[in-house]
C-alpha cells in the first residue's frame, strides 16, 4: 500500500456496495492494490461523499436499496465542476444500454459477480467512455 503522506498519495475510490462481502473483498484487494478506499452502502452516501471529497472514481452498483445507483448516478451530476471516472456494476444485465438511454457517462460495466482483480485492474484505466464498437465491457466472473 502507499503511503499516504509521501509526495504521491494513493488513488481515491468511493465503492458503493449494500451487500457487506462484497464491500469489504473488493475493497480490501483495491487496498492491498494501493487505492484508498471510501466504502458505502447507499445512494445518497454516495452523493454526500462525493460532494465532500471528490474521488476521482466511482464504482456504484445499481441495485442499492431505497436510493438506488441509477438516482445517484444523476445526482453526480448536479456536482459543479465534477466528473468522476464512473464503473457501475449490477447482477442485472444490460447496464450499458440503459445508462445510454438516460444519457449517464459510465467508463465500464461489469456484471455481478465479477472478481475484484478485474475492477481494480479497470479502475486504473484512462477515463474514456466505454461505448459502441468497444470490446464488450462486460465481465462475468
Amino acid at each position: 500500500m502507499r503511503n499516504l503522506s509521501s509526495p504521491s498519495p494513493a488513488p481515491v475510490v468511493l465503492f458503493a456496495e449494500d451487500n457487506l462481502y462484497d464491500r469489504e473483498a473488493v475493497s480490501h484487494y483495491l487496498r492491498h492494490e494501493g487505492w484508498t478506499v471510501i466504502p458505502v452502502e447507499t445512494g445518497d452516501a454516495i452523493l454526500e461523499e462525493a460532494a465532500l471529497l471528490r474521488p476521482p472514481v466511482i464504482v456504484v452498483d445499481i441495485d442499492l436499496p431505497g436510493f438506488d445507483g441509477w438516482r445517484a448516478l444523476h445526482g453526480l451530476r448536479d456536482i459543479p465542476d465534477y466528473h468522476p471516472r464512473v464503473v457501475a456494476l449490477s447482477a442485472f444485465g444490460f447496464l450499458e444500454v440503459e445508462a445510454e438511454r438516460q444519457g449517464l457517462g459510465c467508463t465500464g460495466f461489469f456484471a455481478k459477480p465479477v472478481n475484484p482483480r478485474t475492477i481494480a485492474s479497470f479502475v486504473g484505466l484512462p477515463p474514456e467512455p466505454v461505448w459502441g464498437d468497444a470490446p464488450n465491457p462486460f465481465f462475468v466472473l
